[in-house]
Parts: C-alpha cells; sequence; structure tokens
C-alpha cells in the first residue's frame, strides 16, 4: 500500500501548519493538504483517531464518528416508505439525562420528524432501520422505542 496517503501525526501537524501557505495553482498539493485538513477537522472533534500500524498511522472511526456519519444518513434521506407505514419515535428520557433528550429533539425536527404528543414524533420517511441505529450507537435503547404503523 502506498503509505503517501496514510496520515500520520507529523503529516497532519506539517498540514495544518502550512495549510495557508499553499498557492492556489497548485491543485494537486491543495487537493492533499484540503484532504489532510478535514481529517486534522475529524480528529480534534473526536469523530476519529489515530492508530499505529507496522506501515505507519491510519485513522479509525470512533463512536462518535460512527453517530455522526449516521445522522447525515438520515437528514439526506428524502425517500418515503412504499408501504405508506409512518416511522413513530417514542421517548421517556429521564431528567438526569436532559441533555440527550434536547439533542434527540432537535435531531428529529431537523430530520422532518412532527410532534404528534409531547415526546411522540413521526414521520413518512424511510429512516427506520438508520434511527434503530443511531439509538444503539447512542445507547438510548432503553429510553427510545421505534414503530412502524
Amino acid at each position: 500500500m502506498d503509505n503517501m496517503h496514510v496520515p500520520t501525526k507529523r503529516k497532519l501537524r506539517a498540514a495544518k501548519r502550512h495549510y495557508e501557505s499553499v498557492k492556489a495553482d497548485e491543485w494537486r498539493r491543495v487537493a492533499y493538504v484540503e484532504q489532510l485538513r478535514r481529517q486534522i477537522q475529524l480528529l480534534e472533534t473526536g469523530c476519529t483517531e489515530i492508530y499505529e500500524t507496522s506501515y505507519g498511522a491510519g485513522l479509525k472511526l470512533t463512536s462518535r464518528g460512527v453517530a455522526k456519519a449516521i445522522q447525515e444518513q438520515i437528514l439526506s434521506t428524502t425517500r418515503t416508505r412504499e408501504d405508506g407505514r409512518s416511522c413513530i419515535v417514542s421517548y421517556d428520557i429521564p431528567e438526569d439525562a436532559k441533555r440527550l433528550r434536547n439533542r434527540l429533539r432537535n435531531f428529529l425536527k431537523k430530520a422532518g420528524f412532527v410532534m404528534s404528543q409531547r415526546s411522540i414524533w413521526a414521520s413518512e420517511k424511510d429512516v427506520s432501520e438508520k434511527l434503530q441505529q443511531l439509538i444503539a450507537e447512542l445507547g438510548l435503547q432503553k429510553w427510545v422505542k421505534i414503530f412502524l404503523v
């Protein structure tokens, strides 16, 4: 495997340091540095982490990165269910996890869900499987239930 595209800590630091000084006409270099800049951003937000291998270093998604990827898939879904059923999300998250409850509620709003009652949200989009994965990744299975009605 070509080690040129494997991010190492040294390459990531150098890319961050020299990102502003790259000339615009060097499009290959700009694309490579842009890729490294995005990798740095993912590292800083905790979505990826560096692991060492026998040929250098690599990046792997953390659980936070997996959750963000699933969220992006849900947000980009426009397909409705062919069988006409709706995805219903019901939750009863305790007060000590209020922050998680607010994050879930805001995400459901952003994903196009409509509140039918307090803590019950509905959508006609085909997102039930991805939403189930997201709930499992966030560890909310005991408080959140997803139904197809």
